[in-house]
């Protein structure tokens, strides 16, 4: 286990403005489970960077931010066993907001299959 200050989440971390969630977008390379949809694009820097987008539909802001604390610790103690060059944004499926244990492993089953469609396009291309 890695000592608790090497897994903080900083603002470096998170995507927070528009054109960085356009960017995302608009390479259309996403991929879902029952859990998450995540759409995701490599960028250039040495860690990989989380946006969030959580519907009205999915509650009040009480159930909302839950979602969201949920999904920043499910990255946050998974970071350093997900790929590194990746902006991605993630999107809560409706119901009940899932566990810590469940986002995180959506998000090591989906970033690598991310992973690799982001490479086989820049190959082809």
């Amino acid at each position: 286990m890695r000592s608790a200050w090497r897994l903080r989440l900083t603002r470096n971390q998170r995507l927070r403005r528009r054109n960085d969630f356009q960017r995302v977008f608009a390479r259309r390379n996403r991929a879902g489970d029952q859990d998450l949809l995540i759409y995701a694009r490599g960028n250039d820097l040495s860690h990989a960077r989380l946006g969030l987008i959580v519907s009205r539909r999915l509650g009040r802001a009480v159930t909302r931010n839950r979602f969201k604390r949920r999904i920043r610790e499910a990255f946050r103690t998974s970071q350093h066993e997900l790929p590194k060059d990746l902006d991605f944004v993630c999107i809560p499926r409706p119901g009940t907001p899932r566990t810590v244990e469940t986002y995180a492993r959506s998000l090591q089953r989906l970033l690598p299959l991310l992973r690799r469609r982001l490479g086989a396009a820049e190959q082809s291309s």
